[in-house]
């Protein structure tokens, strides 16, 4: 049952993405609302840097590479998320984190297959993205809590151990 709800949860997260570039698509597509080019609503149909591998590292990968690169991200997250979940008794972090990151990977796939890439409309300093990479970044900074809580209680069962055995 556990399942099917992040599955319905993932499909939810998915549904609401789609539905507002569909409707920024039919109603917004040439409104702006900017504060100082840093914040605001800015839309952009980004077709040619599509991932953090063609705008941050320069790449220029086509939607075939990057869709290939999706499926395995998801693949090595799914990985990732049985060894987190066998491995750690604390997990309250882990679900949210992954259905966040399995929102957006599967919104980017279904951007680039339906649109044939991104449509991005929230401007945060100066950067335009939508809601798909806010699931990711999430997804990544609740990932990144889990693991300095870990750290945390790695360190205090280590001390608590040290001070046992004295």
């Amino acid at each position: 049952m556990k399942i099917l709800k992040r599955v319905i949860t993932i499909i939810g997260l998915c549904i609401i993405d789609q539905l507002i570039k569909i409707v920024i698509d039919h109603r917004f597509m040439t409104s702006r609302l900017e504060i100082e080019h840093i914040f605001g609503f800015h839309t952009k149909m980004n077709t040619q840097q599509l991932s953090i591998f063609n705008n941050e590292l320069g790449l220029d990968l086509g939607l075939g590479v990057l869709n290939v690169i999706n499926i395995i991200a998801m693949v090595l997250m799914i990985t990732f998320y049985v060894y987190l979940k066998r491995n750690y008794s604390d997990k309250r972090l882990v679900d949210p984190a992954m259905i966040l990151f399995t929102s957006g990977i599967v919104c980017s796939l279904i951007d680039k297959i339906c649109w044939g890439g991104s449509l991005d409309y929230i401007l945060f300093f100066r950067q335009i993205s939508d809601l798909k990479d806010i699931y990711l970044l999430a997804g990544a900074v609740l990932i990144i809590l889990f693991i300095i809580r870990q750290g945390i209680e790695d360190s205090k069962a280590k001390r608590q151990n040290k001070a046992d055995r004295s």
